[in-house]
């Protein structure tokens, strides 16, 4: 306030100091991804981020999976960078999805760290990895040698753990089918006499069958085993051996005496021959 009036003039400087007053933020709450089974080990998934509105030291952000044990286990996550990539073997058949929840930590020390999560959603898509399997090792049946052409007598099923068109089975008769006499539907593996059968030439038919898949490339199983046991019916005349008998008899001979053996033979077998 004197007179004349004198000023000077100072420049102050404030820093403000960071407090760890934000949570770790997530571009995405929920993140998605399909992966196929039989990915190779270290196979990269996808990446989550996090920001946060402070600044180091308490903005370090470092990810983990908090659900990572049991079945989660085959997936891992780097710490920094946020990259997902598989530890372990992805097998559709045995998980279906997953479900990780991931954690983003400041590793803020004033007060103290804040954290946030995000739930990362993982489909597994299928692979054509499994091979059709027969309900049964071999398949008996008997048919009657007169049973009526297209005639169904047996039925053989297979079933594939895969999924979609990977898991269509189709069916085929691969040998034991020389003759023609049977057919199998392709879709239902029904086999049907298509033509008549005859004990006396053949009483057993032995057929392998084949079940393939629809995948790209198809896997197929040629163990399937069907054997046909043909039965006898009475459908044959006994016939002699030879024909005209003719013998010569003493008019004295006693009763009971053998004149003559005559034979005939039937071609059908047990009672019926």
């Amino acid at each position: 306030h004197g007179s004349p009036r004198r000023t000077a003039m100072a420049t102050l400087t404030v820093t403000v100091s960071d407090a760890n007053d934000h949570d770790p933020l997530f571009e995405q709450q929920e993140y998605k991804e399909s992966v196929r089974e039989n990915l190779e080990i270290g196979y990269e998934v996808l990446t989550v981020r996090a920001t946060d509105g402070d600044a180091p030291p308490n903005a370090n952000i470092l990810y983990q999976i908090l659900n990572g044990l049991g079945q989660n286990q085959v997936f891992e996550i780097d710490p920094r960078s946020g990259v997902m990539r598989t530890r372990g073997p992805v097998d559709r058949e045995a998980v279906e999805s997953y479900q990780l929840l991931v954690e983003a930590n400041d590793q803020g020390r004033n007060p103290g760290p804040r954290s946030s999560t995000a739930t990362v959603h993982i489909t597994v898509e299928d692979d054509n990895d499994n091979t059709p399997q027969f309900s049964e090792k071999r398949y008996v049946v008997q048919v009657l040698e007169d049973v009526a052409p297209n005639t169904q007598v047996l039925q053989v099923q297979a079933s594939d753990r895969d999924r979609g068109n990977n898991a269509v089975v189709h069916y085929s008769i691969m040998s034991g089918n020389t003759r023609g006499q049977f057919y199998i539907d392709a879709h239902s593996g029904s086999i049907d006499v298509v033509s008549r059968l005859d004990y006396e030439m053949n009483k057993e038919y032995t057929l392998r069958i084949r079940a393939q898949d629809g995948g790209r490339p198809p896997l197929s199983n040629i163990t399937g085993m069907v054997t046909v046991l043909v039965v006898d019916v009475n459908d044959n005349a006994p016939m002699f051996v030879s024909t005209p008998f003719q013998s010569t008899v003493l008019e004295n001979v006693p009763v009971g005496y053998s004149i003559i053996h005559v034979q005939a033979i039937d071609a059908d077998s047990g009672n019926n021959s």
